[in-house]
């Protein structure tokens, strides 16, 4: 079996790490201007609390690299999902599964508007990782990996792999939920922590930081009920002030985007429940705020 990973940003080092020490073989497809042409061999070390490793990784900016492969992981920004599987939908074996464990909302359908629904497997992963140079990641909190989709033989493929690997993995009826539930603890982390700059553990430390972020995850609870997806206001409060707390160490890929002066994936995590909100007439005035401020730092990187 062959996995390919596309975007070796911190996400997509993290489960290539992993798939490699499981001797599970795994090329990684990188941006054009990140190696040569050509396939290479690519060293790249993984920094825990404990120890730091070495892993070696096969790795290409040509799209030929991924051929062969039986399931493929999406782990680029938001914003580039649809122009990814357009440069490699042409590589892509017809029976090939596709796996999003990306951040936001809507990854799924825009992959879907390349390969049919059941090829595809989408969830949410509460992994955390930060990329510390182009060949190093600082691995953070350990969680779990909930996918589904339409297709029960290839989601149980995905579960399979993932558990090959050692990582925890918990299939979902409804990973809509899981997808929604992800982007709600995001929206209350990542523009907070890129704000104010400062890792997860600290927004909780933060009376003020801490109280926004209740109100943010308020109007997000209440924007996806109007979707149709129901969570416990507390509960995702609690939640997301957890997910703090034991990821304390990390900075968020929103703080890590702004530090690299790169652009984040706001619109499709508090953008996008923004939008919700005024489709459905309800007011997110604290999601609009922490929105803005972000947009307003991206346009004068």
């Amino acid at each position: 079996m062959k996995i390919g990973i596309i975007g070796p940003g911190a996400m997509g080092y993290l489960f290539a790490y992993y798939f490699k020490k499981a001797d599970i073989n795994t090329v990684l497809l990188g941006r054009k201007n990140e190696s040569s042409a050509d396939t290479m061999q690519k060293s790249f070390k993984v920094v825990s609390e404990n120890n730091t490793e070495k892993i070696g990784m096969e790795i290409s900016n040509s799209p030929d690299i991924i051929s062969g492969c039986s399931i493929l992981f999406i782990f680029v920004k938001t914003y580039d999902t649809k122009q990814a599987l357009a440069n490699v939908k042409d590589f892509i074996n017809k029976d090939s599964i596709i796996v999003t464990l990306q951040n936001g909302i809507g990854n799924k359908d825009k992959i879907a508007e390349f390969v049919s629904e059941d090829r595809i497997v989408y969830g949410s992963t509460s992994f955390g990782a930060t990329r510390l140079s182009s060949d190093t990641i600082r691995l953070g909190g350990m969680g779990t990996n909930v996918i589904g989709g339409k297709n029960a033989v290839a989601v149980k493929a995905v579960e399979e792999l993932l558990k090959k690997a050692h990582l925890e993995v918990t299939i979902a009826g409804n990973p809509d939920f899981a997808v929604w539930k992800k982007a709600i603890i995001n929206a209350g982390i990542n523009p907070l922590g890129a704000l104010l700059e400062i890792p997860n553990g600290e927004i909780v430390k933060n009376d003020y930081a801490a109280r926004l972020q209740e109100h943010i995850v308020r109007e997000a609870v209440e924007v996806a009920s109007s979707t149709g997806i129901n969570f416990d206001l507390n509960e995702m409060t609690e939640t997301t002030r957890s997910v703090c707390e034991k990821t304390s160490g990390n900075l968020c890929s929103m703080l890590q985007d702004r530090q690299a002066k790169r652009k984040t994936e706001i619109d499709s995590i508090n953008g996008i429940i923004i939008e919700y909100g005024r489709k459905a007439s309800i007011k997110t005035p604290y999601s609009d705020a922490v929105y803005c401020l972000i947009k307003a730092l991206e346009s004068v990187y």
